[in-house]
């Protein structure tokens, strides 16, 4: 049986690789895509930001500070943070709402106190922005004149400062015990175990779908089915077969597309200035074995499903009706678990897709569990089990040959 299998897994790989524009869909343009899509967001936000830093702001400031020194102070640690033209006068909130690049402060005393507000539009990033930085120096104002205090009152501000605090980081390796790059690789495995677990979920899920109706409710459309199925193959084997080929066709997209978004991922990270990040993974040659096994245990029931679904419909048109609510399901377990961290109670592991994405987190992260692991293995190896054999027996009735005469 696996022989024949095999025999017919192998015939669908040749028919699919015989179009180019497939080859092209499934191996060229996932190395491509996400690192030119991430690229151009990293530039994009890159010259966002340069272009907020460049900008040229007016702050109205309307003052009833009796001392003009104290306005002075003001002025001086606005200067200091951006380029700021300063107007005094009466604050307009017309003229702010409608420039993305004015601001205004109002900014007074009750004792020793200053009293500031900011206006400001936050749905424009210029006028945002503006008002951030006048917050960031009118905190420097404060820092400053706190210390003058203490001084005039004979204190070191320094021997004030009673907590010191110092970073150890764990679970990640640096050089010479390096702690920011500890800090960054730590942080790049968060980001790969947010993203890769839901990016695999959707791209061999989402990328079996095609595949999966074009073999089966395709093939009964354009009557390929009926011929492959008097010839001396058990259907079992058949069954299996369009199973294997569809879950080798799922991993290697899957493969590409998580290739390619690593490389998109560190590209926008360094065009953002963060190019020290570490292009690796704290992941030893067992990590990637279980990383492996559980890539494979979710093509394969994704293939199950996509198979049994596609073979039950009369018509492409029906197998999408009935796949798409599945792929919304698939897709909200994804969104639903992407900010979750791994290691959750043990029923999370009995749920399919859901294990599958926790079990990567854990992996990722080093909250790995035997116990979870196997949960997640046994409950999707069954899943397996079971949508081939109801594939199989479909496979085995008469009706599988049943079209949409239209």
């Amino acid at each position: 049986m696996l022989k024949d299998a095999l025999i017919i897994m192998t015939k669908e790989l040749k028919n699919i690789f015989r179009d180019k524009r497939t080859i092209f869909a499934t191996i060229v343009l996932p190395l491509v895509l996400f690192p030119v899509m991430f690229g151009i967001i990293g530039l994009i936000t890159k010259a966002n930001e340069e272009a907020k830093a460049k900008a040229e702001y007016t702050v109205y400031i309307e003052s009833t500070l009796s001392k003009p020194d104290e306005l002075t102070k003001v002025i001086d640690e606005i200067h200091g943070v951006g380029n700021f033209e300063i107007i005094n006068g009466k604050i307009d909130e017309e003229v702010i709402e409608s420039g993305s690049t004015t601001v205004g402060l109002k900014v007074g005393k009750n004792g020793d106190v200053f009293i500031a507000t900011v206006v400001y539009n936050s749905m424009k990033e210029k006028s945002t922005y503006a008002a951030q930085k006048i917050r960031e120096a009118l905190m420097n104002l404060n820092g400053k004149l706190v210390s003058a205090e203490l001084v005039s009152r004979g204190i070191n501000p320094e021997e004030l400062n009673f907590v010191q605090i110092n970073d150890t980081v764990v679970g990640v390796s640096a050089e010479n015990g390096n702690v920011e790059e500890a800090k960054a690789k730590g942080q790049f495995t968060q980001m790969l175990a947010m993203l890769v677990p839901y990016f695999l979920l959707l791209y061999i899920f989402a990328g079996s779908m095609g595949l999966g109706i074009d073999t089966t409710a395709g093939e009964k459309e354009r009557g390929s089915l009926s011929i492959l199925l008097v010839n001396q193959v058990s259907r079992t084997s058949i069954a299996l077969g369009k199973i294997l080929y569809l879950m080798l066709m799922s991993i290697l997209t899957s493969v590409l597309n998580l290739v390619g978004l690593i490389i998109g991922l560190y590209l926008q990270m360094s065009f953002l200035g963060e190019g020290n990040m570490p292009f690796s993974v704290e992941l030893d040659a067992i990590g990637y074995l279980l990383l492996f096994i559980t890539v494979i245990l979710l093509a394969l029931i994704s293939s199950g499903i996509i198979i049994f679904v596609g073979i039950l419909a009369r018509s492409v048109k029906e197998a999408s009706g009935y796949i798409t609510p599945i792929y919304m399901i698939v897709l909200l377990f994804g969104i639903s678990t992407m900010q979750s961290e791994g290691s959750k109670a043990f029923y999370y592991y009995a749920i399919p897709f859901i294990n599958v994405i926790f079990t990567m987190k854990d992996i990722f992260i080093g909250t790995f569990s035997v116990a979870n692991f196997s949960t997640m293995l046994i409950v999707n190896g069954a899943l397996v089990v079971l949508f081939v054999y109801l594939t199989a027996k479909i496979f085995n009735s008469e009706k599988v040959l049943e079209v949409t005469v239209e």
